[in-house]
């Protein structure tokens, strides 16, 4: 099996019926600091807020910093929604079950990157995932 095939299967896996769902609006934050100061992924701020949804969902309502272009801003959510699936949905139980909107970022010109961005929302998510109540839904297949 090569990495696509691998993939397909994965999402095959993790589009099965079932999953939980969030019980209760709340907020998750997670400012990211790596330990070589100047390095270009050594810091992200992210927030967001989060509610109970049929199928998990993201929306970037917070701006980036005008310094970025269109391009680059597609990399840095791309990275969020990388490391959302990557919190939420590669785990046992998959968390899908939620709307997700990050609504403040914080964005240094030197060490922020979407690697840095990936790592504060994995550990927002993280912490969403472990902390909150989440309830087991049945999905039916369509």
């Amino acid at each position: 099996m090569n990495v696509n095939e691998m993939k397909t299967a994965w999402q095959r896996w993790t589009s099965r019926p079932g999953g939980m769902r969030l019980d209760a609006a709340c907020s998750k934050q997670y400012e990211y600091r790596g330990k070589q100061h100047g390095h270009p992924s050594t810091y992200a701020f992210a927030r967001f807020d989060c509610t109970p949804a049929d199928d998990l969902s993201f929306e970037m309502q917070a701006e980036w910093p005008p310094s970025q272009g269109a391009f680059y801003r597609g990399l840095l959510q791309d990275a969020m929604s990388a490391a959302i699936v990557d919190a939420l949905v590669g785990v046992a139980s998959p968390r899908t079950g939620c709307a997700l909107k990050c609504v403040e970022i914080k964005w240094d010109e030197v060490c922020s990157s979407p690697m840095s961005f990936y790592l504060a929302t994995h550990a927002a998510m993280s912490a969403l995932r472990d902390e909150e109540k989440w309830s087991f839904i049945q999905k039916t297949k369509t």
